[in-house]
């Protein structure tokens, strides 16, 4: 399914079951639809797993996540990975393949490159982060927003992880902005929105370190929590335009993880459009 089909799809399984406001409740969606949720450790081996399952007393769906755990795997994931797997049982072509026999389990947040899973996470963004709740967001933000804006409103409006609400925002393209996630220092995935890539200011590349001179890399070496800052486009995106460029970094406890979060600024927008 294309991005577009998939938001209709989010909006309508909410309209079903009648959810008008935020927070949106996966566990009680599951519920709804008589979907068995199983939570556990499993090893760290999937964030989540649908499978289909006949049996002669009951057959269904089963659902099966790992539960939150205090500094590493927040209520916010949790609540994306029950909506990343809502993606696959609500996705036609998905739905399709469980009811096969098949199943696999997932990493939601969009850290997979499959196709599938990256179209059960949009699924999930779109329907824990409405587009008309982001777009009221993004008024009240005119000026654009910064990464802690965008923490509370995952916090305190959403319940989903920063991660795939930083990410929501970038795909919405309120301003010209980047998403990073790093793990140890590495990249492991960069959003961009259409608006920077109209700048010539495309991914930052998998796999590579976070670059030496920048915001982030310094926070890391101090092990800091969050820092701002400054910075020439040209330490991000070698041989592309300059630009001047905000940059924040948020780093997710002892996991590892921490996303950096890159914004175009407004001036040096205006003057390539």
């Amino acid at each position: 399914m294309k991005p577009l089909e998939l938001e209709q799809l989010a909006d309508e399984v909410r309209a079903g079951h009648e959810i008008c406001d935020t927070p949106v409740d996966p566990f009680k969606i599951a519920a709804e639809e008589q979907i068995k949720v199983l939570p556990g450790t499993y090893d760290d081996c999937f964030d989540g797993r649908l499978e289909y399952r006949k049996q002669h007393d009951r057959s269904g769906f089963y659902l099966f996540y790992a539960e939150a755990s205090p500094g590493l795997r927040p209520m916010g994931r949790v609540r994306f990975s029950i909506a990343h797997e809502l993606g696959h049982f609500y996705i036609p072509a998905h739905r399709e393949y469980l009811l096969s026999g098949f199943w696999h389990g997932s990493r939601a947040g969009f850290v997979s490159e499959k196709p599938l899973e990256r179209q059960a996470d949009q699924f999930a963004a779109a329907l824990l982060m409405p587009r008309h709740a982001m777009n009221d967001f993004a008024k009240r933000h005119r000026g654009g927003c910064s990464l802690q804006d965008l923490a509370d409103l995952a916090n305190d409006q959403f319940e989903t992880s920063v991660l795939s609400t930083v990410i929501r925002y970038v795909q919405l393209d309120f301003e010209p902005c980047c998403a990073v996630l790093t793990e140890n220092g590495r990249v492991r995935f960069s959003f961009t929105s259409d608006s920077m890539r109209a700048l010539r200011l495309g991914w930052v590349e998998r796999g590579s370190d976070v670059p030496t001179g920048t915001i982030s890399k310094n926070a890391l070496a101090a092990q800091q929590r969050s820092a701002k800052g400054c910075v020439d486009s040209e330490i991000w995106f070698e041989g592309k335009p300059p630009h001047d460029l905000w940059e924040e970094i948020l780093i997710f406890g002892q996991s590892g993880y921490a996303v950096t979060f890159l914004v175009a600024e407004e001036d040096d927008a205006d003057e390539d459009d």
